[in-house]
């Protein structure tokens, strides 16, 4: 009696062909993925925008918009 592989096996079966292609590509990757580089700012300031529908029907929810923005402008000055 034959054994047959069925289609789910088969597509989950570890073969030399596949760790080596699989090796392979994490080989490739690896460079790209791991390197570690600084990065540098145009300017030494950070700047923080802020989007706010003041008008239009979700005018509603900018309404504590400035009491939100002052604590926020207290606690980074």
């Amino acid at each position: 009696m034959a054994k047959t592989m069925k289609a789910a096996d088969a597509r989950h079966r570890r073969t030399r062909r596949y760790f080596l292609k699989t090796a392979a590509g994490a080989a490739l990757a690896a460079p790209a993925i791991l390197k570690m580089t600084r990065a540098y700012a145009d300017t030494p300031k950070l700047k923080v925008g802020h989007v706010s529908p003041r008008t239009g029907p979700l005018a509603g929810f900018a309404e504590a918009d400035e009491h939100i923005l002052a604590g926020v402008a207290k606690a980074f000055s």
